[in-house]
């Protein structure tokens, strides 16, 4: 779907607009500058070299750098604060082992990384194919697909994911500051693709199921002419069941409210409109 589903689609696809490498050094500036203390985040941006976190390079980057559990943020709206994590405090001051394993935990913390990494890990074949796959089945624009892909391969090389000699163990979950994570007994794993596909409509929260068609899955497009002039684009592998059909409906209503313009409300008659168009009868 295009023209309905542009906002959800955009953030499935969300990803950091930095690779990990740069993402620490932004982690690094910050905690040079402040150390652990909770900054406004448009001074963080200044600190980064930016005018305002509202510009565009300055609002992804301290996206990206977020995005990698580099940061915590506390605070709404013009309140908001962020200040170094503890996984960017182990990255920059612990010792290389520990410093090791929460890089490579970062590096598969932002969900679109998490995602090809369970299904490519390291190896994303020729990048012809892993361009299609990006766009083909996952929705990303052509520009789209080439940043996510250097910045996919960039990190997955500096946090040493790429080199099979390597401890490539991921903690579950972040230490909570309160242990020693060099004292940690527990068997570390990767972290699994997500199964569900959150989605925050107008009318609130909405979970799907994800589902990663198969490679032999024929899509199908389908252009919807509608009253007014415009159009709809369906694309995905149909026929569908019933049971899928009435689940797409269910989804399509939650998202109404930001799809569907509100009929434009009628004009107030005049005083003694309404007598006088009885006296005419």
């Amino acid at each position: 779907m295009s023209e309905t589903g542009q906002r959800s689609s955009a953030q499935r696809r969300r990803y950091p607009s930095l690779n990990l490498e740069q993402a620490i050094e932004r982690a690094r500036v910050l905690y040079d500058r402040e150390r652990y203390n909770p900054t406004p985040i448009d001074l963080i941006a200044k600190h980064w070299g930016f005018k305002s976190i509202n510009t565009g390079p300055a609002s992804t980057a301290y996206s990206a750098v977020k995005q990698f559990g580099l940061l915590d943020e506390s605070g709404a709206k013009g309140q908001r604060k962020a200040a170094v994590s503890q996984r960017a405090r182990a990255i920059l001051t612990a010792p290389s082992d520990v410093r090791d394993k929460e890089i490579r935990a970062a590096a598969l913390e932002p969900v679109m990384n998490r995602l090809l990494w369970e299904r490519y890990g390291a190896n994303t074949g020729s990048p012809e194919s892993f361009n299609w796959h990006l766009t083909s089945e996952l929705g990303f624009s052509d520009t789209g697909a080439r940043e996510f892909a250097k910045q996919y391969q960039a990190t997955i090389r500096f946090a040493g994911l790429d080199d099979d000699s390597a401890d490539n163990t991921v903690p579950d979950t972040p230490n909570d500051g309160d242990d020693d994570p060099r004292e940690s007994t527990a068997a570390p794993t990767y972290p699994k693709a997500p199964t569900v596909d959150v989605w925050n409509t107008p009318t609130g929260r909405v979970e799907v199921p994800m589902h990663h068609p198969p490679a032999t899955a024929r899509m199908s497009r389908h252009a919807i002419p509608l009253v007014g002039g415009k159009q709809v684009i369906l694309e995905g592998e149909f026929p569908l069941t019933e049971a899928a059909w009435n689940g797409f409906m269910v989804i399509l209503q939650a998202f109404k409210p930001g799809l569907v313009e509100s009929e434009p409300t009628a004009a107030p008659q005049p005083p003694g409109g309404q007598l006088r168009e009885e006296l005419d009868e």
